[in-house]
């Protein structure tokens, strides 16, 4: 199989390879995912419950119907990344309100209750 994306950590350690059918198939719950560059990545419906995702380039990245419940999120660029159905129940997110103007969302976007930007 071709793997068009292979995500490393800052060792430069193998953490997931995205293949090349639509969305990811890798299980990245509890995964460690730090200054990583997934701009463009494609992570919809990707398990990401319970993952702490640091410093990272989610720009452009496609996470629709991603599970993002339980996850940490801190510090990440989100301008167009698209969170369309995306499940953040019980996320922890430590990004400005401001910077989710940035990103995609719809009424199927599922926020925590302590963080809901705004403008929805």
């Amino acid at each position: 199989m071709n793997y068009p994306l292979v995500i490393k950590n800052m060792q430069g350690e193998v953490i997931a390879r995205l293949g090349e059918e639509q969305g990811c198939t890798d299980d990245l719950s509890t995964a460690f995912l730090d200054e990583l560059d997934l701009s463009n990545a494609d992570l919809e419906g990707a398990d990401l419950s319970n993952a702490y995702i640091g410093f990272c380039n989610l720009t452009g990245a496609n996470l629709r119907n991603a599970d993002l419940s339980n996850a940490e999120i801190e510090c990440c660029e989100v301008a167009d990344a698209d969170f369309s159905g995306a499940y953040l129940s019980n996320a922890r997110i430590d990004i400005t309100t401001d910077i989710w103007l940035d990103a995609i969302t719809d009424d199927e976007t599922v926020f925590p209750s302590h963080h809901r930007p705004l403008y929805m």
